[in-house]
This record gives structure tokens, sequence and C-alpha cells, in this order.
């Protein structure tokens, strides 16, 4: 369930919902395409809700049982907390908030393997810890192909249904924007099933030496009005968080005929979610989410400089760094759908 999907979701609910009884007007009309970035953060949340009363129960109860499921991803363990701030600091745009390392949960070893080893993994492949809204999952890389620039190997995941030691159902990842296309071992899309039809047993335990950043990162501010001070107000600041080996490689040289254009070195990075702190007409603003992140916002002035403090970055311990949209996210999303949709 990619961000793409929610998206998906959330515009074809707001072409359901019920239009509000009292003023229509109330709903801006798009001017053009990023009308949304001209509506206060209060007032998106309020047209937003208006939408989701307009939905059946139904409806409503298929949203909420979608937005209580774990995304599809690697489950995680970070190695230590963060330390947090004492003070609000000065962040310009890029700066680093917190860095912390993360690795497998958890890990199994495959005993009987498939008879095409090469890709479904030998015996003695070391799997790690998946989970999607199904349930658990093991996954496997083949490591010697990987990294590549162009083509990095698939992530095959595997699950059993009845936990008898033996997989029953096996996926295919070989999708690179559905996945974390710099990380050895996270994913954000499952793929498809393989109906594969050979018997692999596996034993719990085993050990890889898998070790990867996450990061906070200041982005800058998206959308926001200029108070009387010459601060940003009544907006939106966006934090990014990241993660992948954090190691630089850098850009691909050849020809550009046979060759993906890559003109800019990596930073070993993938993009996870926006952290999106709401400015209110102090210019002040706190974000804190279920994976225990809290970040606090002081001031930002118009040349995009922000005082923040970290409050807490991800707690030490297992975690996962995809969780799917609050009901009050998904409900900006739809009010962002509503407004872009065709009148």
């Amino acid at each position: 369930m990619s961000l793409m999907f929610f998206t998906a979701l959330a515009a074809a609910l707001s072409l359901q919902a019920a239009a509000p009884p009292s003023a229509p007007a109330e709903v801006p009309e798009p001017a053009e395409q990023d009308a949304a970035q001209d509506v206060a953060p209060s007032e998106v949340r309020s047209i937003g809700a208006r939408l989701w009363a307009g939905l059946s129960d139904e409806a409503k109860a298929q949203v909420d049982e979608i937005l209580s499921k774990p995304a599809p991803q690697a489950v995680l363990t970070i190695e230590a907390p963060a330390p947090a701030d004492t003070d609000f600091r000065l962040l310009d745009h890029g700066d680093v908030l917190s860095r912390q390392v993360a690795r497998p949960a958890a890990f199994a070893t495959i005993e009987t393997p498939a008879r095409n080893i090469r890709k479904y993994g030998p015996a003695g492949a070391v799997l790690w810890a998946g989970i999607n809204g199904d349930g658990d999952w093991w996954c496997w890389r083949n490591g010697d192909r990987y990294p590549n620039w162009t083509t990095p190997s698939d992530i095959y995941c595997y699950r059993d249904t009845d936990n008898d030691g033996r997989f029953d159902v096996a996926k295919r990842n070989d999708t690179p924007e559905d996945s974390l296309g710099l990380s050895r071992f996270q994913f954000t899309d499952l793929g498809r099933d393989e109906r594969l039809t050979d018997t692999i047993s596996y034993r719990l335990g085993g050990h890889e030496d898998f070790a990867e950043k996450v990061v906070i990162r200041y982005d800058g501010p998206g959308s926001a009005r200029i108070g009387s001070d010459g601060q940003l107000v009544d907006g939106v600041v966006e934090f990014q968080l990241l993660t992948g080996p954090g190691v630089m490689r850098p850009a691909p040289t050849g020809n550009i005929l046979v060759q993906p254009a890559q003109t800019e070195p990596s930073d070993g990075l993938d993009i996870v979610a926006p952290l999106m702190v709401q400015l209110d007409k102090e210019g002040r603003g706190r974000y804190s989410d279920a994976r225990g992140i809290i970040i606090e916002v002081d001031r930002v002035g118009i040349d995009g400089k922000a005082l923040a403090k970290l409050v807490s970055a991800l707690p030490a311990g297992r975690t996962l760094l995809l969780t799917p949209p609050t009901r009050e996210e998904f409900l900006t999303l739809m009010m962002a759908m509503q407004l872009r949709r065709p009148r």
C-alpha cells in the first residue's frame, strides 16, 4: 500500500462524497493545478472532514480497515535513540536533524531450497523479517548482484501461512520504483505472486551484517503566508524521513544512449516519507506520529531557514518506517483530490 494507492483511494472517495449541504461556496474553486496550496491548513482539514461526512458508512469502515494495516516493508530494529535537542537550532535547507542506525529485526535461514537457487535462494541463505497487511514475511535478495546502478537484484519474500516451517506463498518485487532502490534490505512493496510450487523449508535464526542509516532532514517551507513580522505563518514546513546505506556513490559515466541518465551523485539515501509540520498563526508548529518522531518548529524565516527542535526521533528497538496515513492525513488527501478534479 504505497502513497500512490492511498492517493488514488482518496481521489475515488472524494468523488463519491456528497457535497456539503450548507454553503457549497466554502469549497474553493481550483483556479490552477496547485490550488490546494492557497488554502490554509485549518481549512484543508475542515473541507476534508466535510468530504468524509459525505461517505457511506460502508466506505468509512473500509477506509478505517485499510488505515489500520501495516504497509509492506522490512521490520527493523533501531540500535539507539537519537539525542534530543535541549533548545531550538537554526536549520537551513538540507540540514540533518537526526541520524540513527537500523538493522533487520529478525532473521531466518533456508534449509530446503527451491530448484532455482540463484533466483529464490540456496540452502543456508539468510532472510530478513518483513510485514504487510496479511502478516509476517521472510525476504531474500541475491547479494552477489546487488548493488547495481541499473538493475539491482529482485527481492523475494516468502510467507508461512500455517507456521509449519514451509513457505506457502512467494512474492517477487522486481520494480525499482516500488522499492527503496539504494537499500540492501528495505522495500515498499512485496510485488506479485510467483505461484511457486517448489517446497522451501526454513528455520528461524541466522545473521547478516546489515546496517543502514535512518535520517531526518529539513527540506524547507511548502506553503505558508508571510506574517507582519516577516516570518512564515499558517502554513506547512517539510522535513523528510530517509533511509539507506548512506554511502556516497558517484554518478555513472558512459554512453547516454545505453545507460539511464544520472547527472548527480547519490547520497545513498531514499525518501521514506515527508514529515509535515503545520504552522499556526504565530508561526509555530509541532509534529508527532505513531513512529515516535516529535519535531517542534518555533519560527521560519522568509528565506526558509527554520528554528526547530528534535524532541525525539525513532525509539530504540523494533520499529516500522512506513505507516499508513492517519485519518486526518487521509482527509487532507481527499480534500486535495477534490480541489484538483475536473469540474
